[in-house]
């Protein structure tokens, strides 16, 4: 067996051999005795005796860097090179660990109603064109021209005497009511028409109320969108009530704050004739101080089945049988009008029956010189029906 005890190799060191003790004392100044000398003390020693220097202190182990959790503070630049006057840890630097707050979403900021810029028919690119296209193509207004010589017909008698009853005076202002049956069946245009029937004939400025904000009547106007007025009592003067209203020609437009039936009270001050687009559910009070009612509906078995239902409703609440007119719109060119229109006139009820026009149906803005011949003639007998209506 060897002479190193068992157990851990390693744990009882060997004595130097003599080669490594003569070495070791040339290093610290000392003669090699012929046997192994222990070192002396540091220090200043005896004359003649080698001075031992101190031993070596052992390199210091970098201490690593403790992970504790610092307060976040602002973030300073770094430089990416190696400090020369700082020893590097065991472990890199770690990066700025992210914020725990939970995400918040911030609330959005809705947009005011005025902010909003909604689509309406003027903004398609076929308004102008549509606007502009009249409802009797160039060859047949020609042909019109020249058959008008030899035609004998009571157009123009129907338009005197339209207009001659259109233009009588009246006392105190007149509010006309129109209102749909059922929903699309023209009522909007009826309406302008109307207005802009009588501002002609009568030669005045005409005032239009809207009950909702209908961009549909904006676009027969050609106006923008009409806000809502601040206050539904009239103005001082005629001046400051027109500065409150939106013009398109000879049509005064104006949408009530609140209160319809106040404001058709107010306009009559200053206007002779007020029409008023009610929609198809007119509050009860307009429809009950209103001097005429125009029921506009399709002309068809619903449409005539809404009007006589409509009709007595508002015979219920009080209105004069007389003071109600109907509208019968054709959807389609060729359509069967005259039937519905004497099985509503066999009940009692004055019906008129507005023909098919190209230029209405293109739904852009309604200009009368641009309409048939017929469709003006219908417009100008229904106005003057409406100014003789007896009162409520």
């Amino acid at each position: 067996m060897s002479g190193e005890p068992s157990g851990f190799p390693g744990a009882f060191p060997k004595p130097p051999r003599r080669e490594e003790a003569e070495e070791t004392a040339q290093q610290w100044g000392n003669e090699p005795s012929g046997k192994w000398q222990q070192p002396m003390n540091p220090g200043p020693g005896p004359a003649g005796l080698p001075l031992v220097p101190p031993p070596r202190p052992a390199p210091s182990m970098p201490q690593p860097q403790q992970w504790t959790q610092q307060p976040q503070q602002a973030s300073q630049p770094q430089s990416t090179g190696h400090s020369w006057g700082q020893t590097p840890g065991r472990f890199p630097p770690s990066p700025s660990r992210p914020s725990t707050t939970p995400y918040q979403p911030q609330p959005t900021r809705q947009p005011h109603e005025s902010e909003l810029q909604r689509p309406t028919l003027r903004d398609h690119p076929d308004y102008a064109r549509l606007s502009k296209r009249n409802a009797v193509p160039g060859w047949r207004r020609t042909l019109d021209w020249f058959t008008r010589i030899f035609r004998s017909d009571d157009v123009a008698s129907r338009v005197t005497r339209a207009s001659a009853e259109a233009q009588r005076p009246v006392t105190t202002g007149r509010r006309l009511v129109v209102l749909g049956a059922s929903g699309g069946t023209g009522t909007t245009s009826v309406t302008v028409g109307l207005a802009r029937t009588l501002a002609a004939v009568r030669n005045a400025p005409t005032a239009l109320m809207i009950i909702d904000d209908n961009d549909d009547l904006s676009s027969r106007l050609d106006v923008a969108p009409i806000p809502p007025a601040r206050s539904d009592l009239p103005a001082a003067d005629f001046a400051a009530q027109m500065s409150a209203m939106t013009e398109s020609g000879r049509v005064a437009v104006i949408r009530p704050h609140r209160d319809a039936a106040a404001m058709a009270r107010g306009l009559g001050r200053f206007f002779a004739v007020t029409v008023i687009d009610a929609g198809q559910h007119p509050p009860a009070q307009l429809t009950a101080e209103a001097h005429a009612v125009v029921i506009v509906a399709s002309a068809s078995a619903a449409g005539t089945t809404a009007v006589t239902r409509t009709a007595a409703e508002l015979h219920t609440a009080g209105m004069n049988p007389n003071a109600i007119l109907v509208v019968l719109v054709p959807r389609l060119p060729g359509d069967e009008v005259t039937r519905h229109a004497q099985h509503l006139r066999s009940s009692g009820i004055t019906t008129f029956v507005l023909p098919y026009d190209r230029h209405i149906a293109g739904g852009a803005a309604l200009r009368l010189r641009l309409t048939t011949e017929k469709t003006q003639v219908v417009l100008g007998e229904l106005a003057a029906a409406m100014m003789q209506s007896p009162s409520r």
